[in-house]
């Protein structure tokens, strides 16, 4: 799987990191209709999303969109590409990550990503991650500030099963929002390893010179 996608990064907490990141979950747990917002962090912010989603049965929601309350099933695809009326979140700490900083306002391509997980057993798992723009698209750096938004995990089921699976989950109901985390472009840490594929190029090709291309884009900038 590395050899075609992206390796999670390493993720290893320690006591300090531990301690402060339950402290500001507890401290930033909604007691009211408004969700409280966490701006600022002393770590990466994926560590604490991680720390959350391991610790706590909550899921994450990344979007462009500030101040929601509530997160309202959208008519939208599944990773299959089904139709459904649905809230997506995931149980990754990064993937949301792009789409709460992917300016929808600007880019109205083709988006490609995934995060695959793999259950190697009940105490080992891996993800992996793929990301990809349309190619003029991708040129015009269309990125912006977004929104992490915590749900519990309560009314959402995953769409796919296996020791190999998307880590994507989906409710049909309205979803109370936890807490709001502000992210950056700079929080996203893939941010350098997002491809550009051509308009209408199949989704297998996309994947198969995903790596190439980094590499491509990464000699590139080295010149």
């Amino acid at each position: 799987m590395k050899k075609i996608f992206l390796s999670q990064p390493l993720l290893k907490l320690d006591s300090e990191q531990e301690l402060l990141f339950e402290h500001i979950f507890q401290n930033n747990l909604s007691q009211e209709n408004i969700p409280s917002l966490i701006t600022e962090i002393p770590f990466p912010k994926f560590k604490f999303l991680y720390f959350i989603l391991k610790t706590k049965k909550v899921l994450l929601h990344g979007s462009n969109q500030k101040n929601l309350k509530i997160l309202i099933p959208q008519k939208q695809t599944d990773y299959k590409g089904d139709a459904v009326n649905a809230v997506f979140a995931s149980g990754d700490a990064i993937w949301p990550i792009f789409f709460a900083i992917l300016d929808q306002k600007i880019y109205k391509g083709g988006i490609r990503n995934a995060c695959i997980k793999i259950q190697h057993n009940q105490q080992k798992e891996s993800h992996y991650y793929f990301f990809s723009l349309e190619k003029a698209g991708l040129l015009q750096k269309p990125w912006t500030d977004g929104m992490i938004y915590v749900v519990s995990k309560e009314s959402f089921n995953p769409t796919s099963t296996g020791i190999v699976r998307f880590d994507e989950w989906m409710s049909n109901d309205p979803i109370k929002i936890l807490m709001a985390l502000h992210v950056q472009p700079n929080d996203f840490p893939f941010l350098n390893n997002i491809s550009g594929h051509q308009k209408g190029e199949s989704m297998i090709k996309s994947w198969l010179f995903y790596k190439w291309r980094l590499s491509k884009l990464k000699n590139n900038k080295e010149k």
